[in-house]
C-alpha cells in the first residue's frame, strides 16, 4: 500500500515578507495548488491515504476559497483515506463550516486515537494532537508489536526536549513498536532513524514561503508491504517554484561588473527553472576604495526571477598604512575614524567606506 506523508502546508499564509501584494496572493494560490496537485498524484499513482501531520492552515481563520477546496477534495477522493491531524497553526472550527465530517477524513483528538488502514488492517495509524494535558503522552502510547505502526505528531522533537508547546523527546517514543513516526512542525525533509525498527521522518513544507524555507521542497511517499512489514519511505521533489538562497564570495573583487560576473556563473551552475526566487548573499571581503551596488546586481539578473535579492554581508577591509602619511582630506578623515576608541573595527570600516562614497560624490546604497 502507497501512503503519502505532508505537513505544514501553510494555506492562507500571508506571504508578504518577500513578495509583493500582487505576487503574495499568487503564492497563496499556489500553495493551495499544490495541495490539490499532492491530491492528484495520490490519485494517478494509487495511493491509499495522505496523512497530514499539522498546519494545514495558516492562520485561525480560514477563507472561503480554502477551506471549501480542501473540503471538496476530499470528498471528491472518496478512495483516499486522508488523516488530519492539527498543528499549532490550524483552524480549530475548519469543518464547522461545513454540514459533516466525511467518512474519508479521520481526525485525532487530544488523547491517542488509532485508525485500521489496508486490505488487511494490519496498517494502523495512531496521533495525538498536542493541546492541553500532555502529562500522559508517552505511558498511554499502545501499539500492537505485530502491526505496521504509523505515528502522527505535529512537534519538534530532540534528545532533551524539555517542556514546551510542540516539543516532545525522541528517547519517550524508541522500543515502541513505531515503524514510521510521520512530523510535522521543522520545514524541512529530515529523515532519521528511531531505533532498530523505525524511522522518523519530517517531510518539510511542499512549498517554500520566504527564503529561511529554501531548497527542493515536496512530500513523502510510503510503500508499505503489509505482510512482511516493510516500510519504504522516499522524499519526492514537488513544489511548483523553488527558493534558493546563494552564497556568493567576492574576494578577490574590485567593482560591480565584475560580482554580477561571478553571480550569473554561479546561478548559471544550478538547477533553477524560470519563475524560482532567489537571494544572493554576498560573502568575503572588498576593500573601503572598491564600489559595490547591490541594486545594479539585482536590476541585471532579475529578469528569470519571481523574486531576486541581493543581500551584503561582505566585509570591509581598510588597510591603515596606505593612509598613514597621505595628507588629503581622505587621508586626514580615515586616521581620525581609526582614532576613535568607543567604534568596533566593523563600525569604523562601514564608516570609512561611506565617508569615501561621499568624497567621491556618491550616495551610499546602503
Amino acid at each position: 500500500m502507497k501512503l503519502i506523508h505532508t505537513a505544514d502546508l501553510h494555506l492562507d499564509a500571508e506571504c508578504s515578507s518577500n513578495y509583493s501584494a500582487d505576487q503574495a496572493k499568487i503564492r497563496r494560490n499556489e500553495l493551495l495548488k499544490t495541495f490539490l496537485r499532492i491530491i492528484q498524484y495520490a490519485e494517478e499513482n494509487a495511493v491509499g491515504a495522505i496523512l497530514i501531520s499539522g498546519d494545514l492552515f495558516d492562520r485561525k481563520t480560514v477563507s472561503k476559497t480554502a477551506a471549501n477546496a480542501v473540503y471538496q477534495a476530499v470528498i471528491r477522493h472518496p478512495e483516499i483515506t486522508f488523516f488530519y491531524l492539527r498543528g499549532n497553526h490550524d483552524a480549530k472550527g475548519f469543518l464547522e463550516l461545513f454540514s459533516g465530517i466525511p467518512d474519508n477524513l479521520k481526525l485525532f483528538t487530544e488523547t491517542w486515537t488509532t485508525y485500521p488502514l489496508g486490505e488487511t488492517g494490519r496498517i494502523r495509524v495512531t496521533g495525538r494532537e498536542l493541546t492541553g494535558d500532555r502529562t500522559d503522552l508517552y505511558d498511554t502510547l499502545a501499539l500492537t508489536p505485530d502491526a505496521v505502526n504509523i505515528v502522527m505528531l505535529h512537534a519538534e522533537v530532540s534528545e532533551t526536549a524539555k517542556p514546551g508547546p510542540e516539543s516532545v523527546n525522541l528517547r519517550g517514543f524508541r522500543n515502541r513498536f513505531i515503524d514510521y513516526l510521520a512530523l510535522g512542525h521543522y520545514h524541512a525533509f529530515r529523515k532519521e532513524e528511531l531505533d532498530s525498527r523505525g524511522v522518523y521522518v519530517y517531510p518539510g513544507c511542499p512549498e517554500g514561503r520566504g527564503f529561511d524555507e529554501s531548497g527542493e521542497k515536496g512530500f513523502v511517499l510510503l510503500d508499505i508491504d503489509e505482510e512482511e512489514r516493510i516500510v519504504d519511505s522516499y522524499f519526492v521533489p514537488f513544489a511548483l517554484h523553488v527558493l534558493h538562497r546563494i552564497p556568493v564570495s567576492v574576494d578577490g573583487i574590485t567593482n560591480t561588473l565584475d560580482v554580477i560576473g561571478r553571480v550569473r556563473n554561479v546561478l548559471d551552475g544550478m538547477k533553477i527553472s524560470d519563475g524560482d526566487s532567489a537571494e544572493v548573499i554576498l560573502e568575503g571581503s572588498y576593500d573601503a576604495e572598491d564600489e559595490l551596488n547591490t541594486p545594479l546586481i539585482e536590476e541585471t539578473l532579475k529578469d528569470r526571477f519571481t523574486v531576486f535579492k541581493v543581500k551584503d554581508k561582505t566585509r570591509v577591509r581598510v588597510d591603515y598604512d596606505r593612509y598613514a602619511m597621505d595628507l588629503s582630506l581622505k587621508g586626514e578623515f580615515i586616521r581620525t575614524v581609526r582614532a576613535k576608541d568607543d567604534l568596533s573595527e566593523e563600525e569604523k570600516a562601514m564608516i570609512i567606506r561611506a565617508g569615501l562614497a561621499a568624497l567621491r560624490g556618491e550616495v551610499d546604497r546602503e
